[in-house]
Formats: structure tokens, C-alpha cells, sequence
């Protein structure tokens, strides 16, 4: 039997917000339903944003026969030994992209690459959130997903979520933790 994606995201959890999926936010549970289908196939992923890379650990072992891609501005933070000594520089589980995703020119890093399941963890403003939905949704290979984490001000910008693709669900988590903006918002193809 397979491990839950909470028992795989424990040990890569932080208290101090990075890897924060199930800390912060209440992700984890919802994201168990979500991936659970994708799980054991030969799925690609990629992560827009990864502070320190906790989350390529999960997601690695999560999805053991998927290829993890990531994508992050700084090189500091995926690249330090703060969680895996010498980071993430030469680890050939993971491919990683230093660039910022929500620039057109990102979409020419990653070449012909497309994916089943696209995380925005990235800088978290609704207009790079939007934007880089809009620029990388055409990535999302038909029967994918695209999740759009920590949603700020939910209730004056879901319109606008969901004017951008009709198969939109928001997933509002505020009353769980008391936390303004563990939302998501879930994109299928």
C-alpha cells in the first residue's frame, strides 16, 4: 500500500513557512485527493516556486515514477544545505530552472516540455498568478491539472480566477486555520 501524502510531507514540513503546505496552509488532504489519481503514473510535474525544495521531496515520492521539475528566482535558497546538504544544484532526481516563471521568455527555458500537474507556488500577486496561468495553461497535457496556492483576497478576485478558464474550483481553506489566504485555486484539462 502506498504511503499518504502526509506521512511523505511530515518530515519535509517547517514551521517558519517554508514547506508549508500542511502547516500554514491545509493543503495536503485536498492535494491527496486531487493527485491520488496521477500517482502512480509516469506523470510530470512542475513546481513554480521552491524556496528550499521540500516540496520536490514530497512531490518526488509522492509521484515515484514521475519526472519533477521545478522552476525558482533564487538560486540561494534551492541551492543552500539548509534541509539537503549541498541543495539541489546537482541532484538529477529533480530538473531546476533558476528563472522567473511569470516572464514570457521562461516558456522558452522549457523548450517542448509539457506537464500533468503545474503548482503555482510562485510569488503569490494575483497578477503574476493570472498572468502565468495565462501564459502556461496551453503546457497542461488533456486530462491534467494546474493548482493556484495561497490566494490572496479571495473574495474580491475570484471573479477574475474564474473569467480565465471555465472549469475553475476554488478551494477555500480560511475557516481551517484562520488564515487569509489558504485558498486554492484548481484548474482541469
Amino acid at each position: 500500500m502506498n504511503e499518504s501524502l502526509e506521512s511523505i510531507y511530515l518530515p519535509w514540513s517547517d514551521p517558519e513557512g517554508y514547506g508549508d503546505k500542511g502547516t500554514a496552509h491545509s493543503y495536503i488532504p485536498v492535494y491527496e485527493k486531487i493527485f491520488s489519481p496521477y500517482r502512480d503514473k509516469r506523470i510530470s510535474l512542475l513546481e513554480i516556486g521552491l524556496a528550499f525544495g521540500q516540496s520536490l521531496e514530497v512531490w518526488g515520492k509522492f509521484f515515484s515514477n514521475g519526472k519533477i521539475y521545478g522552476v525558482d528566482v533564487s538560486e540561494f535558497q534551492i541551492y543552500s544545505d539548509r534541509f539537503k546538504p549541498g541543495g539541489y544544484k546537482n541532484d538529477e532526481r529533480f530538473k531546476i530552472w533558476i528563472e522567473d516563471a511569470t516572464k514570457p521568455s521562461f516558456k522558452e527555458v522549457i523548450g517542448d516540455l509539457t506537464f500533468d500537474i503545474i503548482i503555482d507556488d510562485g510569488s503569490h500577486l494575483i497578477q503574476d498568478q493570472i498572468s502565468t496561468f495565462a501564459m502556461l495553461k496551453d503546457l497542461v497535457n488533456p486530462g491534467g491539472v494546474y493548482v493556484i496556492e495561497d490566494i490572496d483576497n479571495i473574495d474580491q478576485y475570484a471573479t477574475a480566477f474564474e473569467l480565465i478558464k471555465k472549469d475553475c474550483e476554488i478551494i477555500d481553506l480560511r475557516i481551517k486555520k484562520g488564515r487569509w489566504d489558504d485558498v486554492l485555486v484548481v484548474y482541469r484539462f
